[in-house]
């Protein structure tokens, strides 16, 4: 069985414990020539506050760049292996047994191959993409299938929990070959990005998007008991009082932030986790009906929403490179429709020959920024 753990984060406001944003991870094994043992690719989408990640002091610039470098650079500075996480190895447990924990972090650190995928300075995050190949050892007395785990905290607060909260990630391996294949079975490619913002009083819907190699249907659920880890109670408390629900076969999240639960401010977690079910009857290690008993399950790590907000009340408005003459903006105290504190704006430019301007103008607010452009037609009057 292969889980593949993920999870989603919302949050606004952010305190300066260090850790993840949020991602997911997934896996494929393939056989390897020495004995006992197996091949396994990790791949890993992890997102950090702006420079806190691998990438260290990153910008748009580094986007499409390698910073294994950088990575190691810092853990050697630092002194920290467990800087960017702590990883481990650990058999399918029977009963009340522990067989065969291992501590993994060195060897990630020397497997690791990171690269930047994005940089979102608006919202203060970068999403970094990791390849881990690892040898693995199989050789017990019995066919087993194993756990890869990763750990950190939450960086910053999330509300009602406190700091420094445990994330959790994981994929359980079945090395063993399926017999619709021939080849061990590869877990869903789960993409999320580290940071969603969720305006306050509203419903909203996010896709989980999902693939899977082997052609097999997918499913998405909430995580329970350890792949929940620190956020089990949450998810029990969202989904009893229906404000989170989940169409399993689509993979959706329906979150009803209409709910004098949640305030402007607030962050949580839901971990997800996401199954791939044989469309036929398969043996692995163990029997898999079609459509009744997962592959594999992949708990992506609860992957984050960020910032629940209300009223996005503009900052800023100013002119871009793209404008076709020195602009000079004047901001209005007023407010629009008396609701939404924000700033109106009077534009003007010294025009010395008539004909049309591009003025683009670009409004920020605390989350994000837009640019919108206009044409001024510039007439010159005749004497009166």
């Amino acid at each position: 069985m292969k889980p593949l753990l993920f999870s989603l984060f919302l949050c606004l406001t952010l305190n300066e414990v260090y850790g993840i944003y949020g991602g997911c991870m997934s896996y494929s094994s393939s056989p390897s020539n020495v004995p006992g043992h197996i091949k396994v690719k990790l791949f890993f989408l992890n997102g950090w506050k702006l420079q806190r990640g691998p990438c260290q002091n990153c910008t748009e610039n580094d986007e499409g760049s390698e910073v294994t470098a950088r990575r190691k650079q810092y853990i050697n500075d630092t002194n920290d292996p467990e800087a960017f996480g702590k990883w481990s190895f650990e058999y399918e447990l029977r009963g009340l047994e522990r067989l065969g924990y291992q501590n993994l972090t060195y060897k990630v650190n020397k497997r690791i191959r990171d690269v930047v995928i994005m940089v979102n300075k608006h919202e203060g995050w970068e999403l970094e993409s990791s390849e881990i190949n690892l040898l693995l050892s199989i050789n017990t007395s019995e066919p087993r299938r194993f756990d890869i785990m990763f750990e950190n905290v939450m960086d910053g607060n999330v509300t009602s929990m406190g700091r420094a909260v445990p994330a959790f990630l994981q994929v359980k391996v079945d090395p063993y070959n399926r017999t619709d294949t021939g080849k061990p079975n590869s877990s869903p490619v789960v993409l999320v990005k580290p940071y969603y913002s969720l305006e306050n009083g509203k419903t909203h819907t996010t896709h989980i998007p999902a693939v899977d190699d082997d052609d097999d249907a997918i499913e998405c659920d909430l995580s329970m008991f350890v792949e929940a880890g620190a956020f089990q109670k949450i998810v029990k408390n969202l989904t009893i009082t229906n404000i989170l629900v989940v169409n399993e076969k689509d993979c959706v999240l329906t979150i009803n932030l209409n709910n004098t639960r949640f305030s402007v401010g607030d962050t949580f977690a839901l971990p997800i986790t996401v199954k791939d079910y044989g469309r036929k009857y398969i043996v692995t290690l163990s029997r898999h009906s079609a459509y009744e008993t997962p592959l594999g399950r992949v708990t992506v790590l609860p992957a984050f929403f960020d910032h629940i907000r209300l009223n996005r009340g503009i900052v800023e408005i100013t002119s871009t490179d793209m404008s076709e003459e020195n602009i000079t903006i004047y901001y209005s105290p007023d407010v629009i429709n008396g609701t939404i504190h924000t700033k109106i704006a009077e534009v003007e430019f010294l025009a010395l020959t008539p004909g049309p301007r591009q003025i683009c103008l670009n409004a920020t607010d605390r989350f994000d920024w837009t640019v919108g452009c206009l044409i001024v037609a510039v007439e010159i009057k005749g004497k009166i």
